[in-house]
């Protein structure tokens, strides 16, 4: 079997036992939906993404995470879907996960590390796929219960500084300002739901 399938179903059977084996009270459940415009040099697209974990102190949990692109400037599509496991040990979380996308060979792995600490907070994640290697980092400073500081790199979209604003408990606007993977100037705008 080829290994990234043998992987794929791995990670579905693990979902599948810890879902059902989990006493939901003891578990902390986190999701967001967001919108995201995103525009480097003459170049824009709008993204919709969505993510949703549960997880448990020095526990097994599960994560799901999903993507649709759509570049206005040359109307190229993508998505993705991730499924996978993910362990919390102390004030870090790691995970894993397989799953599909929109390219000529469909599979996608990911990992990510988020970690958090009093007001600071950091998280990284790597993928890799058949349209291409794709990273995610940021670190944030939670100034006040409004404004978070920090600075964000991710691939194809920006490297550079990151606010967010709290526009109540589960809605917030961020930005990401700076430069893109070829030095040219790059910003993101993004609006979460969180739930």
């Amino acid at each position: 079997m080829n290994p990234l399938k043998s992987l794929f179903a791995s990670v579905i059977a693990l979902f599948t036992l810890t879902t059902r084996a989990q006493d939901s009270t003891s578990y902390t459940k986190f999701g967001f939906s967001e919108f995201q415009t995103v525009a480097v040099k003459d170049n824009a697209d709008l993204r919709f993404l969505s993510w949703y974990s549960k997880t448990r102190p020095n526990s097994l949990g599960v994560w799901a995470f999903g993507l649709f692109t759509q570049d206005l400037s040359s109307n190229y599509t993508f998505g993705e879907g991730v499924l996978g496991a993910n362990y919390t040990i102390g004030s870090f979380e790691l995970g894993i996960g397989a799953g599909f996308e929109t390219a000529d060979d469909p599979w996608r792995v990911s990992g990510y590390v988020f970690a958090m600490k009093n007001d600071w907070s950091g998280y990284v994640n790597f993928e890799y796929g058949g349209s291409s290697y794709w990273h995610l980092g940021f670190v944030n400073w939670k100034a006040n219960d409004a404004l978070t500081i920090g600075v964000i790199s991710q691939w194809s979209t920006v490297h550079g500084l990151r606010l967010q604003y709290n526009l109540s408990e589960s809605v917030l606007l961020w930005t990401g300002a700076g430069i893109g993977n070829n030095a040219q100037a790059a910003g993101l705008l993004a609006l979460r739901f969180n739930y």
